[in-house]
C-alpha cells in the first residue's frame, strides 16, 4: 500500500522554502498513522520515500531524534534520492 502525502499544497503553500522539514517530517508521521488505522500490518513494514529536498524529510523521518522517539508507529525504512546530507548524523 503507499500513499503520497503533499505537504504544501493543502496549505496554498507554493515554495518549499516556506515551510520547514520538521513540519514535512510531521506530515510524515500523519500519513504512517493514518495507514496504520486503515491497514494494520503497516508498522512492521513502513518505509518513507523522498526526493532531493523530500530526500531529506524521509531521512530526518527515520534519524532517532525527537520526532521519530515520540511517535507510536515508526518507519523502518527510508529511501532517499538526492538529499541534502549535510544536516544529518552519522549511524
Amino acid at each position: 500500500m503507499t500513499l503520497a502525502v503533499d505537504s504544501l499544497g493543502p496549505r496554498g503553500i507554493t515554495n518549499c522554502g516556506n515551510t520547514t522539514p520538521d513540519d514535512l517530517a510531521r506530515d510524515a508521521y500523519r500519513a504512517l498513522n493514518f495507514l496504520v488505522v486503515i491497514h494494520r500490518s503497516i508498522p512492521r513494514a513502513s518505509a518513507v520515500l523522498g526526493f532531493a529536498y523530500g530526500g531529506g524529510v524521509a531521512l530526518m523521518s527515520v534519524e532517532r531524534g525527537a520526532m521519530e522517539q515520540t511517535s507510536p508507529n515508526k518507519f523502518r525504512a527510508a529511501v532517499a534520492f538526492y538529499p541534502p546530507c549535510n544536516r544529518f548524523k552519522a549511524p
